[in-house]
């Protein structure tokens, strides 16, 4: 096994985004992201990279495009995440507009580039919550489940739910499960915005190591933005909370296998800034004998991608 070296921000002059989503694919890595302008109403949708070793990435040009006549889509399209189903690409992020609540839809692609078209003119949230960060599961079973975030400004403290997905991902079934509020993260800090205070607990990603569950979210905690992370031995819970593993005004993070297939490692945005400040970071997850999770984290210090 050779290694490649890098440091943190990856490529910091070429790549600004926030919620970095990393899809491992046979021919490479697609980088995915918060982009086009997320905070107002001219954002239309969602770029892409490719790397072959994580740390060179190569423009790939607008995957998903905002519908002409949008009902729910019109602007604000954040977190995209992209998985391959049956030799198909599906696309889930979030979106808003003035007629609706933010919402969660998915759409499909014959190629990890796109384009991406909608499977439906309406969200798979409920359309009376604010639902953001989407997140795809598949037990062994084949059951698809979608992890969400009832969002702050709505709920007061953030609140995730997971609910299962029909076979063909187009429509949520059953009734959500409620996970987790903020209020079970004592690392998220209270935050206020037009007149509104809450605490967030966001951005989840899954993991299974050991025949355990691991949920890491990402909230607003002392040193500004940050990834803490809680463990369950069922999918619905009851999970138990671990504490913050990234510090550094950094957060919304993906996981995914490294080209060795072995090293896992997560992307994810820091510093917490202004838009175009937002910079991809990439760093090494390891777990302890007892099942700790730790992130190898810094700025500072050369990092090394473990190559085949």
């Amino acid at each position: 096994m050779s290694r490649a070296p890098y440091r943190n921000p990856i490529e910091p002059e070429r790549i600004s985004l926030r919620d970095p989503y990393i899809l491992a694919h046979p021919n490479g890595y697609y980088l995915y992201g918060t982009t086009r302008s997320p905070w107002d109403t001219a954002g239309d949708g969602f770029d892409a990279w490719f790397s072959r070793d994580l740390i060179h990435w190569a423009f790939s040009g607008q995957i998903y495009e905002r519908p002409d006549h949008p009902t729910w889509n019109a602007y604000q399209f954040w977190a995209p995440e992209v998985y391959e189903r049956n030799g198909r690409y599906y696309l889930f992020y979030s979106a808003n507009s003035a007629e609706a609540h933010r919402g969660i839809g998915v759409a499909v692609s014959n190629s990890p580039l796109g384009p991406f078209l909608d499977l439906s003119q309406q969200p798979l949230t409920p359309m009376t919550m604010d639902c953001v960060d989407p997140h795809l599961y598949t037990d062994a079973g084949g059951t698809h489940w979608l992890f969400y975030v009832n969002e702050w400004a709505q709920a007061g403290d953030c609140r995730v739910f997971v609910q299962p997905l029909s076979g063909d991902l187009m429509r949520l079934v059953d009734e959500p499960i409620a996970l987790l509020t903020a209020a079970d993260a004592p690392w998220s800090q209270p935050i206020a915005a037009d007149d509104v205070t809450g605490r967030i607990l966001e951005g989840p990603a899954l993991i299974e190591h050991d025949h355990r569950f691991y949920l890491m979210l990402s909230a607003m905690g002392e040193n500004g933005y940050c990834v803490g992370y809680f463990t369950a031995e069922t999918l619905t819970g009851p999970w138990i909370d671990h504490g913050v593993v990234i510090r550094n005004d950094g957060g919304h993070n993906c996981v995914f296998l490294g080209p060795d297939q072995q090293t896992l490692y997560t992307a994810y945005h820091s510093p917490n800034g202004p838009a175009g400040e937002e910079k991809l970071c990439i760093d090494e997850i390891r777990f302890a004998e007892d099942g700790t999770l730790t992130v190898d984290e810094s700025r500072e210090e050369e990092r090394n991608i473990h190559l085949p």
